[in-house]
């Protein structure tokens, strides 16, 4: 069973990684109702998941208050686009149910690792193709889509480097992370390198700072020093992407985003409640909202995610996101201490926190979502499995503070 869990879970992460948003979809639904029914009839009872309440809590939170705020603006194309993401969420519950009941580990990260290697192969395919200068996108059509796709493999290719032990295998690996590298730096996308750098680099700091009293000095003084590496050359890579863009001919480096802030922000001052609707958010900026010096057309969102929820679904999906950032936040914090394994616990941190850092510039489209819930449940999942081992070890995880246990004895 728990190989058809994790061969169930691959194929769905190749698909996210290479299909079209609505083969992901149905193939996925299907797979994982195949699994349901297989396992049921094995087990003679569903497969459960072991999701902390905080972030159950954030998640229905979210969700209940923009539904709110569609149903005060009575909107059915607004209602539509709710399910959506709604759909989108659905891949964190089925991940993080096979993963509660199976060890999946193995089977998603390979589906992970071929479908990275897809992508990116079919981006240097572009590079060597297209005109030079052209920013690359592979399958997500927008090179800032594939950013959202790449800083959300990598930190689960890193950790399979950490996971699989034969040397074969962490070549392979690490050649794939070498081209995904590559290929950031293909997309230009400047969002795509402050959410992977900031957020790994956060990473490491906190849990440097949760296991500080069971470190060395030499340890913590080197995860410190690579947080401060990855840092440093996350900034320089986006003054050198920014830099470039200039020399490209780009007059206002960011596009019109400041203005697309403001605007939305006016939509909101205008509709406090409940927004101008989560489908309408086009129309209104280039409706009555439109800045007088904007010059770019088909924008579809403010590539800014709260702004985005605060403009379209008012009080109630602004205030809405920051609870779930903050229940999210928490409830994986949790999660990965009480693990007690380092790269799973910054493995699981960083694919947040990328997301979220990234998510103040842009917004993903579908198969950034679905990737990105997708790998919350599984590494969630993974740090709950792994928490319940050391409990059976007989360690004491409500007595755990800053990697010790009560008596000050690393655990």
């Amino acid at each position: 069973m728990g190989r058809a869990a994790g061969l169930t879970l691959g194929i769905i992460f190749l698909l996210i990684c290479l299909a079209s948003p609505m083969i992901v979809f149905l193939g996925s639904i299907l797979l994982f109702l195949t699994f349901w029914f297989y396992h049921w009839i094995r087990a003679k009872k569903g497969l459960g998941t072991d999701i902390p309440r905080t972030v159950n809590g954030g998640i229905l939170i979210f969700y209940g208050m923009v539904l709110a705020a569609v149903i005060l603006n009575r909107d059915m194309t607004a209602l539509v686009l709710w399910l959506m993401y709604t759909v989108y969420a659905l891949f964190f519950y089925m991940t993080a149910a096979m993963g509660h009941r199976y060890s999946v580990k193995e089977g998603a990260l390979c589906g992970i690792a071929v479908g990275a290697a897809g992508a990116c192969l079919y981006g240097l395919f572009q590079w060597t193709t297209q005109p030079e200068g052209t920013r690359i996108d592979s399958f997500y059509l927008h090179p800032n889509q594939f950013g959202f796709m790449i800083e959300l493999m990598i930190p689960a290719l890193v950790y399979c480097l950490f996971y699989f032990q034969r040397k074969a295998e962490k070549i392979m690996i690490a050649t794939i992370l070498g081209g995904l590298f590559f290929c950031l730096i293909l997309t230009e996308s400047r969002g795509t390198v402050m959410g992977l750098s900031f957020g790994s680099a956060g990473s490491l700091v906190l849990w440097t700072l949760c296991r500080r009293k069971c470190m060395t000095k030499q340890m913590r003084r080197r995860f410190i020093g690579a947080a401060f590496l990855i840092l440093a050359a996350g900034i320089s890579m986006i003054y050198g992407l920014g830099s470039h863009r200039v020399e490209q001919g780009e007059v206002h480096p960011g596009g019109e985003r400041v203005m697309m802030l403001q605007a939305s922000f006016d939509m909101w001052k205008d509709h406090p409640l409940s927004g101008v609707g989560l489908s309408h958010w086009k129309e209104n900026y280039y409706g009555d909202y439109r800045p007088a010096e904007s010059r770019e057309e088909g924008l579809k969102m403010p590539h800014n995610v709260f702004m985005y929820f605060l403009s379209t679904a008012g009080l109630l999906g602004g205030a809405g996101y920051i609870l779930y950032v903050v229940c999210l936040g928490l409830g994986t914090y949790r999660a990965g201490v009480d693990s007690g394994d380092a790269a799973l616990a910054v493995t699981l941190w960083t694919v947040l926190a990328s997301f979220t850092i990234h998510g103040l510039v842009d917004m993903a489209n579908p198969p950034g979502y679905f990737l990105y819930y997708g790998l919350f449940g599984l590494f969630l999942s993974e740090c709950r499995r792994q928490a319940h081992k050391r409990a059976a070890g007989g360690v004491g995880l409500s007595a755990v503070k800053n990697g010790c246990d009560a008596q000050g004895k690393c655990v």
